[in-house]
Order: C-alpha cells, then sequence, then structure tokens
C-alpha cells in the first residue's frame, strides 16, 4: 500500500543533493585549487600538500566507520550538522597554516568533516529511502558531486587567482556551513521513524531491512572485490584530478586549469546521465568494468595532451567517467549486501578505498618531482584503473547481490549466520539474464516472474490484459519488469515481445513458455473441435513460436534456456479436461523434440504440475479443497512458488546438463497412482 501524496523521499534526495553540492565544491573538487595556491606562494612544497591531501582521503575514510557506526544507532542530521561545523572550522584555519604540521592537521580535520557531511551520510539515507527505484535517486543526488565542481569550484578557483588565502578562506567557511546547515534541515530520519517503508510504502511494524551484517560482508570475496576495484579506480581519478589544475598550468595556464576542472565537473554531469541510460541495458558489473576501462584510456591521454585543446579533450571524456565512479561503489555495495548494514559495510569499504585515494596525490606528486613532469604519474594512474576494471572482471561472479552469506566464509557457519532478512537467503544466479513469461501476470507465471526477478534476472511479462501488466510492475518494479499486451498466439505480439526484451535490456537468455487456455471442458467426444483447435494453437503450436523467436534473436548465437509449463494430465489420461491433457502430452513431447535439435546451444525443459492453487485451476478444488488434497501424499495442494522454485533450477546454471526432460512437481500425486 503506497502512502498518499508524494514520495517525502525526494525531499531527501534533494536535501542530499545540495549537502553534495557543497561539500564537494569547497573540498574534494578545490582540493586542486587549494593544492595550486598553497604552492604557487613558496610557502610549501608540492610534496607536502600532496602528502596533506592524501591525510585528508585517510583521515576521510577513518572517520567514515565511526560516522557509520553513529548513523546505525542515532538520527543523521546531528552528525551531518557537527561535521559540517568541523569542515566550516577547517576552511577557516586553511588560510592560517604556516608548518607543515598545522597544514596536516588542518587537512585531516577537513578530511573527517567531509566524511561525515558527505557521501557516507547522504548515500545511506537515500538507499534507506529507496529499493525499487535506488539507482535512480543515488544518481540523482549524487550530481550534487558534480554540481560541486561545475557551480562552487571553478568559483573559488577564481577568487583564489585574485586574493589570498587568508582573505578567502573566512568567507568560503561562513558560506560552505551557511549553506550545508540549510540542506541539512531539508534531511528526514530514516523512513522507519515516520511510519514508512523504503519508496514511500507504509511501514510494517517488527519489519526489518534485508540484508548482510557488516562482520559476514567483510569475509567475503564481494566486498574485497568491491573495494579493491574501487581503490584502484579512486588512486587513478583522485591522484589525477588533484593535479589536473597544475597539469593544465604548466602545460598551458592558469585558465586551462581552472577550465579543464570545471570540464570535468561538467562532463561528469553529463556521464551520469548517460551512466543511467548504460544500466538500464548492461548489467552493473559490466557497466563497472568499461568504466574503468574508459578512465584509463582518458588519463593515457592526458598524459601525452600539450596545449588547451588536447588538455581539455582529456578532461571532457575524463570527467565522463568520474561521476559514475563515484557511484558505481555505492550500487555494488547495496545491491551485494542489502540495506540491514549498509553504512557500516559502505564505511568499510570506502575505508579499503581510501588507501588507494591517499596513494593517488601522492604517487602522482612523487613522480612529477623525480621525472620533471605529469606524464609518468598520469599513467601510472591510467595503469591503475585499468588494473581496477580487471580485479573487478576477476570476481564477477562474486559481485552479484545475494551470492554469498556466512556459511561460505566461516567455518561451520549455518546459512544465514551474519545475515538480517526477512525471509530465507535468496541466490542471486540470474543477475545480467533476462527472460520472457508468457502469461506472467497470476498464478504460476506471476510466481516464476517473482523468483527470478529476486534472484537478479530481468523481465519480460505478456498477457492480454493491461490493469494486470500494470499491477506486475508496480509490484516489482519498472527498472527490471518491461510487459508487452497481446495473445501468446499471435505471432505479431510474440514478435513484439521478444523485441522488447531485446531492446530493453540487451538480450533475451530465458523464455518461459506458460500461457495456456481450456476452453473445452467435458468428454472429447462431445467437444467443439474450434475450442479443441484453440487448445492446441495456444498450448502447443504457440510455444513452438516462441521458441522460434526467441531462437532467432540471439539464442542460436550467445545460447539460453527454455521452459515450458506442461502438467501431470499430459502424461496420463483423466477427464474432464482431455482436450487440455492431450495439448500437454503433445507439449512434453515437443520438448524432447527441441531438445534434441537445440542442443548444446540452448537447453529445452518443462514441468509438469498437478494441481496448484491458481485461478486457472480453481474448477478442480474449488469448495472440494481437503477431499482433492487427500490423494495427495504431501497432503496439500500446489503453490505458484513451488513450481516457481522447479522453474528456476531448469533454467539456471545447475540444471546445465539437462535438457528434453519434464520434472513432475505433484506433490506425490502420480506415484501414488490417483
Amino acid at each position: 500500500m503506497r502512502s498518499r501524496g508524494p514520495d517525502p523521499g525526494w525531499r531527501v534526495v534533494a536535501a542530499v543533493c545540495l549537502l553534495l553540492t557543497t561539500v564537494s565544491g569547497f573540498g574534494f573538487y578545490s582540493l586542486t585549487v587549494y593544492l595550486h595556491a598553497l604552492t604557487a606562494s613558496g610557502a610549501f612544497a608540492l610534496t607536502s600538500v600532496s602528502q596533506a591531501t592524501a591525510l585528508f582521503f585517510l583521515s576521510g575514510g577513518l572517520a567514515g566507520v565511526g560516522i557509520a557506526s553513529l548513523l546505525s544507532r542515532i538520527d543523521a542530521r546531528p552528525v551531518v550538522a557537527g561535521s559540517a561545523v568541523a569542515m566550516a572550522v577547517a576552511l577557516l584555519l586553511l588560510g592560517r597554516v604556516h608548518t607543515v604540521a598545522q597544514l596536516f592537521a588542518v587537512y585531516v580535520l577537513l578530511g573527517a568533516g567531509q566524511a561525515g557531511a558527505g557521501i557516507v551520510p547522504g548515500t545511506t539515507l537515500v538507499a534507506r529511502w529507496f529499493v525499487v527505484r535506488r539507482s535512480t535517486a543515488l544518481a540523482v543526488a549524487t550530481t550534487g558531486l558534480s554540481l560541486g565542481g561545475i557551480a562552487v569550484a571553478p568559483a573559488v578557483a577564481a577568487a583564489a587567482d585574485h586574493v589570498s588565502l587568508r582573505r578567502l578562506m573566512p568567507v568560503v567557511a561562513v558560506i560552505f556551513l551557511a549553506v550545508a546547515l540549510v540542506a541539512t534541515a531539508l534531511l528526514l530520519p530514516d523512513p522507519a521513524r515516520l511510519g514508512l517503508a523504503p519508496d514511500g510504502a507504509e511501514h510494517v511494524p517488527g519489519q526489518q531491512p534485508e540484508g548482510a551484517l557488516a562482520r559476514a560482508a567483510l569475509s567475503s570475496k564481494a566486498f574485497w572485490g568491491i573495494s579493491g576495484a574501487q581503490a584502484l579506480a579512486v588512486l587513478a581519478q583522485v591522484g589525477a584530478l588533484t593535479h589536473l589544475y597544475a597539469l593544465g598550468a604548466e602545460r598551458a595556464s592558469t585558465g586551462t586549469g581552472a577550465t579543464a576542472v570545471s570540464l570535468v565537473a561538467f562532463s561528469s554531469f553529463a556521464g551520469r546521465f548517460l551512466g543511467g541510460v548504460v544500466l538500464r541495458r548492461v548489467p552493473l558489473q559490466l557497466f563497472g568494468r568499461l568504466l574503468l576501462v574508459t578512465q584509463a584510456l582518458s588519463l593515457a591521454l592526458l598524459a601525452f595532451a600539450h596545449g588547451p585543446l588536447a588538455l581539455l579533450v582529456g578532461a571532457g571524456v575524463f570527467g565522463l567517467t568520474v561521476g559514475n565512479v563515484l557511484l558505481l561503489q555505492p550500487l555494488l555495495v547495496g545491491e551485494a549486501f542489502g540495506l540491514a548494514d549498509y553504512a557500516r559495510i559502505l564505511s568499510r569499504s570506502t575505508l579499503v578505498a581510501t588507501v588507494g585515494i591517499a596513494i593517488g596525490p601522492v604517487l602522482l606528486g612523487e613522480l612529477h618531482a623525480h621525472a620533471g613532469g605529469y606524464r609518468a604519474g598520469y599513467l601510472a594512474a591510467g595503469l591503475s584503473s585499468l588494473l581496477g576494471g580487471l580485479l573487478l572482471r576477476r570476481t564477477a561472479r562474486h559481485l552479484a547481490p545475494g551470492t554469498w552469506h556466512a556459511a561460505d566464509h566461516e567455518p561451520g557457519g549455518r546459512a544465514g549466520d551474519g545475515v538480517r532478512t526477512q525471509g530465507a537467503h535468496v541466490e542471486q544466479d540470474f543477475v545480467g539474464r533476462t527472460v520472457l513469461v508468457t502469461g506472467g501476470t497470476r498464478g504460476i507465471g506471476l510466481g516464476i516472474v517473482e523468483e527470478l526477478v529476486a534472484r537478479g534476472a530481468s523481465a519480460v511479462v505478456t498477457a492480454r490484459k493491461p490493469d494486470e501488466l500494470q499491477a506486475v510492475v508496480d509490484r516489482l518494479g519498472s527498472d527490471r519488469v518491461a510487459t508487452s499486451r497481446g495473445s501468446a498466439d499471435d505471432e505479431a505480439h510474440q514478435a513484439a515481445a521478444v523485441a522488447l526484451a531485446v531492446e530493453r535490456f540487451g538480450r533475451l537468455d530465458l523464455l518461459v513458455a506458460n500461457a495456456a487456455v481450456n476452453p473445452q471442458y467435458g468428454p472429447l467426444v462431445e467437444a467443439d473441435l474450434s475450442a479443441v483447435r484453440k487448445v492446441f494453437e495456444v498450448n502447443v503450436t504457440a510455444v513452438l513460436g516462441w521458441v522460434q523467436q526467441a531462437w532467432r534473436a540471439g539464442m542460436s548465437e550467445h545460447g539460453g534456456s527454455v521452459l515450458a509449463v506442461a502438467s501431470v494430465g499430459g502424461l496420463r489420461s483423466g477427464a474432464p479436461i482431455g482436450a487440455y491433457n492431450a495439448s500437454k502430452a503433445a507439449l512434453i513431447h515437443l520438448v524432447r523434440q527441441l531438445g534434441a535439435e537445440l542442443g548444446p546451444t540452448v537447453r529445452v525443459n518443462a514441468i509438469a504440475p498437478a494441481v496448484v492453487k491458481t485461478r486457472f485451476a480453481e474448477a478442480l478444488y474449488l469448495d472440494r479443497e481437503d477431499e482433492v488434497a487427500a490423494a495427495y501424499p504431501m497432503k496439500r495442494l500446489g503453490l505458484p512458488e513451488d513450481t516457481a522454485k522447479a522453474a528456476a533450477f531448469l533454467l539456471s546454471d545447475a540444471a546445465s546438463w539437462i535438457t528434453g526432460e519434464t520434472l513432475v512437481v505433484d506433490g506425490g500425486v502420480t506415484v501414488a497412482g490417483s
């Protein structure tokens, strides 16, 4: 049930966006300006300021762990407000440092303040307010990281060209604190405190967020895959960005340096929206690998760039990756580990990544000092980004959400140790795959859709009724589910639905032929032959049509798996649905034939349920359920989830050596001879 009125989560998104604009603008994006101002005056060596910058990031990472613990216990708003005050004090003192020790101390305070007022509390709040639309909400909120570079850092750079830091930083501190406190006032506490659940739904008393606890997460390969790849990525990014202003000034002019920093922010803004489009078509892990390779290429371009034009082209390409790299870690952590301990897991992952952040500026500064220029430093940064992409590729199978649990990592552990969920652990073995389910809006079909989407798949659902299709989208989210309206035996509809799967999600990997009809009831000798023809047209011929369309749309090249929903009626005779039973017998043989023809590229299997409690089967058990169930050794009728799990098995890699087979899912009724 949805709450009335606008979802208040979007107010949180707006507030976090404003907060990140302020924090990143006066902090992260202005670091390169502060570096140039402190070194250009001769007061500090480039190496000293680079080391201070490394301390800024290291202190931020360490402070983030403590801040995450606070966020798990108290309202985020006082944490953010206190951190904003600390950051404002650091900005004020930055204009008054005279010794290297003072410089280091101010940068430590600045880093800790940014950690408490920036991305850890901001993304934690947004992640708690959104599940279905989390990627969109995080993308919008974190545009503040780009806006800080677009709107704030250039103004700081322009002022620093005309005013000393001693005169400038008090003004910067006052402006920062005023805007940060306004943004903090607009924030809301966790949705549960307001009687709401994520996405504006009503809160269910006693309901706990799903996901892993930090202790268990830290022992998983997924955690170290995410954190290690991010460390290598941000080593490259932060190192390159910290020295970008100085690179432009050295190879062209201070104006070129300032323009390059601003251009990175602008293209980061555009790149974030481009990334959103790509993410709707490409799995997150693949997107991350492509992103880090692109960043590596852009840094190599900057390494060899001379003159304003080449520098700005390189900065523009680099900027396309910046915002998405910063967004990648929160998305991967949220998907892999859920919300139960999100802040603590993210903060610890950020701490690991901070090692890379701290090394980056120092590495480029040291290489500049030894080589007398920035080429070696930017090439090293590009290599680091490339290694991050390779690490992400190497650990891809561990990064799918939910693919690990504590029993995988703790000797003697039980499945579920270290995991706090609303229900049982759900494997994520269908991440990056797209399934098309015919007749997927209710009963067995809907159960299969829900099971596969819960395990990571994207889905195209077909049916005839638009209201039922919309209900599935509302239930599972438009980012994971698309719909196509039409009759299962309509060839044009078949082609359109398959094309939609390829267009929306990039490819079609799985096909579930579930749609069926049974307009004939009673003895076959009295059957209307037109009704019998309709039964065979939908239940058999249409299934072949769907398989043909999927084969032509790419399964013939990249492979896939097909599942047909048959029936135990296809294995034995029985009144009063003879035409339906005969069609399912034909379907079972069609599955055997297709299994033989399409292997090894495509596997084709079927499930054969007995009576499952759905609207379609009501005529077989309505008002006499106990009587019907008595004939089953399991003493109950089937449920959609029973057939869904069997279907998922046959579609999964666990059944990779099974094809042409029909799995009976019947509560034992056939072996009982009933």
